[in-house]
């Protein structure tokens, strides 16, 4: 699996250190070629409050990358490179396979009147929701939003819109 534990232990001394590692690989999903310098991240996950960043790595040349999970606490990865979509897994995945970014996605949010909705909040979590997001954006004065990075269409899971002094819709 992709969960390797290293042993680690001191000689001529009692204390004992224990290093979990979380490694995997990633790849462009049209060419399968091994994608240098994305940013993995680690993220706990938490039902009744925000997620924690337990650590983050850069994949080296051969789209490889390792985690250190010390307090094993670490449940989802979240994968961003600048030339393709951001993605959210689970921890125990192994091997990832990014997009290239495409055409970004522009939403328009208004009332029932037409004015615009500043400030309507558009996330996207892909596993569960209270997992990390992979898009966390906000609409401008004109209630306008533009994200470059749109999941593909087999990445984009669950969606949620926030406005303020409206209910929310997800």
């Amino acid at each position: 699996g992709m969960l390797a534990a290293m042993w680690i232990a001191w000689q001529g001394g009692a204390a004992r250190a224990e290093e979990f590692l979380r490694v995997g690989s990633v790849r462009d999903g049209c060419t399968a070629a091994a994608i240098e310098g994305v940013v993995v991240e680690l993220w706990t996950e938490n039902e009744f409050g925000p997620p924690e960043l337990v650590g983050s790595a850069r994949t080296d040349r051969d789209g490889r990358y390792a985690l250190s999970d010390h307090e094993r606490t670490g449940a989802k990865l979240r994968l961003r490179h600048g030339q393709y979509r951001t993605l959210v897994e689970g921890s125990s995945e192994e091997e990832f396979v990014l997009f290239p970014r495409g055409e970004p996605a522009v939403f328009e949010f208004r009332d029932l009147e037409g004015a615009p909705l500043a400030g309507v909040r558009v996330l996207t979590t892909r596993t569960c929701r209270h997992a990390i997001p992979s898009i966390d954006a906000t609409s401008d004065a004109s209630g306008r939003v533009v994200i470059p990075d749109w999941p593909a269409l087999n990445q984009e899971g669950d969606i949620a819109l926030i406005a303020p002094g409206y209910g929310a819709l997800g």
